[in-house]
């Protein structure tokens, strides 16, 4: 039994977030190892057209992750809401080194990282990375 009841939930999970098209997890107090497991997942969310993940406790260590998790996934995300966390200049590169990348959320149009901790020079770098695709916008403030 053990077998089907895995195969079965994994369907179903599988179903459940490839028909997601908002995922709201914003304000639920997600720490790192939350946002570490949801990366697991993000490949899965083929209809995401909006990502809520602000006001969390997520550091460098979730946003890296969840970065990782970016290229070739999320390719219908059009926003990214990752305002209100903890992320700081070694997580802001992460996201910026996976927007640099062409499959990285090709439909992407906003990214928010207002309220974190990451420096000038971190946030340039993913204004730069934002760039690179046009009509792309990211905001700090």
């Amino acid at each position: 039994d053990r077998p089907l009841i895995m195969r079965l939930y994994d369907e179903t999970a599988h179903s459940v977030f490839a028909s997601l098209r908002v995922i709201n997890f914003g304000s639920c107090g997600w720490t790192d190892e939350d946002f570490v497991h949801f990366a697991q997942v993000v490949p899965l969310c083929i209809s995401c057209t909006e990502l809520l993940l602000n006001n969390n406790e997520c550091s460098d260590v979730g946003a890296t992750a969840l970065a990782c998790s970016m290229p070739g996934a999320l390719l219908s995300l059009k926003s990214l809401t990752l305002s209100g966390n903890k992320i700081g200049d070694a997580g802001f590169y992460a996201i910026a080194a996976a927007l640099c990348r062409t499959e990285t959320m090709p439909q992407l149009q906003l990214i928010s990282l207002k309220r974190n901790l990451a420096g000038s020079e971190a946030k340039e770098a993913v204004s730069s990375a934002i760039a690179v695709v046009a009509g792309r916008t990211c905001v700090f403030e």
